[in-house]
């Protein structure tokens, strides 16, 4: 069996990847490459957790004129004792892979987890305009959707919650296109790469608008009204966007999102095989109400790009509860896609590693004249 080749490090690409940022998805070579200046942000944020948890660890008592959840990290190094910096040191010493690296667990994206079966005593209702709603027990296993029918409600806490009240496809358009599906494609994808981009972490305001902006980067439904013709052109324009855009760490990164999508899109067998799609639409929908929220404490028009991109996200939510039995197919032809772009990436990064041994380096030697005039 061939072994797959490494990728190179997505910060200095001058050694192949040993380990992957926890926080970005950055692929990197060393404890170098990781506090370099282009990784600075992340890498502090993580300094900071990690010191955050050394001082807790040692029952560190905090100082009360200092916000140690906040405080910027030249502060809190200085109320570290001796003991403690050296133990912050060796950790960051050690590097990703035990250490420090350590302490961070890798986040399984829900979609790839098994599901706990059992009724679920609460579904959550639709509030504001944001999609923030309320809860109340209602009967176990039924959601009752806007046309009046009952849907088997999602029985996992894996898997976000199922928006209840999705109102039927015609009543927000009776004329509603056939290539909405590719539209769902694209949105999904975005979502796919983006929950993998900060690590599935949304407990904090910085990551929802840090995601949210990478949403509105990698779907081109969200920021130009752009129509598809197939999946396969729905997902590749997700993929150009993330390889032209902050987020390429790894010329597999794009690839890998595809099959996250197909993933989604294939749901578990059985009756609720929509539930996946629908379940991270819902959560795309409320993730942006809340970064819209957020926003309009600093900018009024992203604001209202988020609010767009919210209604977007809840109206192919309405066309995947209606054409559940559309997503398999959607499915299949993300994995085939999937399948062939990964076959591409592999060529290519085959064909860059030889012409790198070749090289001695990621560049050709320059050349030299043949002839020198001489003076």
């Amino acid at each position: 069996m061939t072994r797959e080749p490494q990728a190179p490090c997505g910060l200095c690409s001058a050694a192949a990847a040993r380990y992957t940022c926890p926080r970005c998805n950055v692929r990197f070579c060393s404890a170098s490459c990781y506090s370099r200046a282009a990784h600075g942000g992340c890498a502090q944020s993580f300094y900071r957790e990690q010191v955050l948890g050394e001082l807790r660890a040692r029952e560190a008592r905090p100082d009360p004129g200092l916000a140690w959840s906040t405080a910027p990290a030249p502060q809190l190094w200085q109320r570290l004792n001796e003991e403690q910096r050296r133990g912050f040191q060796e950790l960051v010493r050690t590097g990703p892979g035990a250490g420090a690296g350590a302490l961070i667990p890798l986040w399984r994206p829900w979609w790839e987890r098994p599901r706990r079966r059992g009724p679920r005593p609460v579904q959550e209702l639709p509030g504001d305009e944001d999609g923030e709603g309320t809860e109340r027990k209602k009967e176990p296993g039924k959601q009752r959707q806007g046309d009046g029918h009952e849907r088997l409600a999602e029985q996992s806490d894996t898997i976000p919650q199922i928006n209840r009240d999705i109102p039927p496809l015609k009543a927000l358009n009776p004329n509603a296109s056939a290539l909405i599906p590719f539209s769902l494609v694209n949105v999904l994808y975005s979502y796919a790469f983006c929950l993998l981009l900060v690590n599935g972490d949304l407990s904090e305001e910085e990551m929802v608008e840090e995601f949210a902006e990478a949403v509105m980067l990698v779907s081109a439904v969200f920021n130009s009204n752009c129509v598809f013709s197939c999946t396969a052109e729905a997902l590749l324009s997700g993929v150009e966007a993330v390889r032209g855009g902050p987020y390429a760490s790894s010329p597999y990164a794009p690839v890998d999102a595809i099959k996250a999508t197909a993933h989604i899109l294939r749901g578990e067998r059985g009756p609720e095989s929509a539930s996946y799609t629908l379940a991270a639409l819902s959560h795309l929908s409320r993730t942006l109400g809340k970064a819209k929220r957020l926003q309009q404490r600093q900018s009024k028009a992203e604001a209202q790009q988020l609010f767009r991109a919210q209604k977007k996200c809840e109206f192919v939510l309405s066309w995947a509860s209606d054409n559940g039995e559309m997503l398999p197919l959607l499915s299949v032809q993300a994995d085939t896609e999937y399948n062939s772009l990964l076959g591409s990436v592999r060529e290519v990064e085959e064909t860059k590693a030889q012409l790198e041994a070749a090289w001695g380096g990621q560049r050709p030697a320059e050349k030299q004249a043949l002839i020198q005039e001489l003076t």
